[in-house]
């Protein structure tokens, strides 16, 4: 049984949906990430199923309860917010203890718990500290042990990285993910990060204008990509235009393969890793630009009629690679090429 079940949720704002109906199932031990640009209603579907979100209509069901009445206070649910949300007047220990005292836990039982929870983030020796004095990576620390000490079925995490520089972000992926696997348990991620979604989740909801569009996992969201959206907002792409006849599409300057579909104008998706060299007399574009960044190297290159295409090469010491100007042959697996029918909702 899954342990959160949404059924038809929807939320309209005046004449603005944020979240069109959907049905969608977290299981336990997930850690999923709902992943999308700004304003798609990735947060607002989150806030629903905390309950700071009334929905428009709709069931939130969560381990097998029916929650969709109740307030946050009365969900097995915890959140912790991109702005943290911590009590600048209470220490450490404090903040933590502040939700167990709530629940009117006696004195001996808060110490215990919060003493549990400052291990798990490794805050053992800032217990008495004020958390004005703390680090932003500290005081997201202190956020993650508030909310855990309550022991949640779910913790919903609200893009609570975004405002961290990027060392200390992934420093903090790093103990997400060590946090999941120690407490084992269900964990809903919201994030606009395409990289941060594809390090953390065990599966992704790709959202786009109040619809989750594709679900899987990471592998699956970034290799097979159900529309064109998905295949260029998770990584680089290259997006390139063609024409479908009898099931062959051909792109501008030449080059065709077999693709099934109906005929007519598509788009055509290949990462920039999946181009390669060719040394045989495929249609050669002209390079533009070359890149060095680290454990490969990134090419522009200038097709013919005038398309441009990413191309990165795995850095490889002596030998040579090619320069500004040269004419360079290109080519790809064809398993490795999506297309997408322009004229309708994309589709492979």
């Amino acid at each position: 049984m899954a342990l959160v079940r949404l059924t038809g949720l929807t939320k309209t704002f005046a004449r603005s949906v944020a979240v069109h109906p959907l049905d969608f199932e977290i299981e336990a031990g997930d850690f999923l990430a709902v992943l999308g640009p700004s304003g798609c209603g990735k947060s607002t579907l989150l806030r629903m199923i905390g309950g700071f979100e009334t929905p428009t209509a709709g069931r939130i069901n969560i381990a097998g309860r029916d929650v969709t009445g109740l307030g946050p206070e009365n969900r097995p649910t915890n959140m912790v917010f991109q702005g943290y949300g911590l009590f600048p007047h209470m220490n450490v220990r404090q903040n933590v203890a502040y939700g167990l005292k709530l629940k009117g836990l006696n004195r001996d039982e808060v110490v215990g718990e919060v003493a549990e929870a400052l291990r798990l983030v490794h805050l053992e020796d800032f217990a008495e500290r004020p958390v004005v004095k703390l680090s932003g990576g500290q005081q997201q620390r202190v956020a993650l042990a508030r909310a855990l000490v309550l022991r949640p079925s779910v913790l919903l995490l609200d893009e609570p990285l975004a405002a961290l520089d990027l060392k200390l972000r992934k420093a903090m992926q790093e103990e997400l993910r060590r946090l999941h696997r120690v407490v084992g348990g269900t964990f809903v991620f919201v994030t606009h990060d395409q990289g941060e979604a594809l390090s953390l989740a065990n599966r992704i909801a790709v959202m786009e204008a109040g619809r989750i569009v594709q679900v899987g996992v990471p592998e699956d969201i970034y290799r097979r990509p159900a529309s064109r959206f998905v295949s260029t907002f998770i990584g680089e792409a290259n997006v390139l235009s063609g024409e479908r006849r009898d099931g062959v599409v051909t792109l501008p300057w030449g080059l065709s393969f077999p693709a099934a579909g109906p005929d007519g104008r598509v788009s055509v998706v290949v990462r920039p890793e999946h181009v390669a060299l060719a040394s045989d007399a495929s249609p050669a574009g002209e390079v533009r630009d070359v890149v060095f960044l680290g454990s490969f190297v990134k090419l522009s290159v200038r097709m013919s009629e005038g398309t441009e295409l990413s191309i990165h090469l795995p850095e490889q010491p002596g030998t040579g690679m090619p320069r500004v100007g040269d004419r360079v042959s290109l080519a790809w697996r064809q398993e490795n090429v999506r297309c997408f029918d322009d004229r309708t909702s994309p589709r492979e």
